[in-house]
C-alpha cells in the first residue's frame, strides 16, 4: 500500500508490485510487469498496436 500527501493532493493505492521505493537514501525503481522497452518508439508502438498480448495478460483467467 501507498499514500503520498501531495502539495494540494493525496494518492492512497495498493499494488504488489514496487515501481519506486526510497529507502536509506537509495532509490529502487522496478518496471511493472509488461513494460515494454520504447527503443525505436515508432516501430514498437505499431508492433503493439498490432499486438494482442497486452489485452490477454489483463483478462482474468477463468
Amino acid at each position: 500500500m501507498y499514500f503520498l500527501d501531495l502539495d494540494g493532493f493525496e494518492v492512497i493505492g495498493s499494488s504488489p508490485e514496487i515501481l519506486v521505493r526510497l529507502e536509506e537514501g537509495l532509490v529502487t525503481v522496478r518496471p511493472i510487469a509488461g513494460t515494454r522497452r520504447a527503443v525505436r518508439p515508432k516501430r514498437r508502438i505499431k508492433r503493439l498496436r498490432r499486438s494482442c498480448w497486452p489485452i490477454r495478460k489483463r483478462l482474468p483467467s477463468t
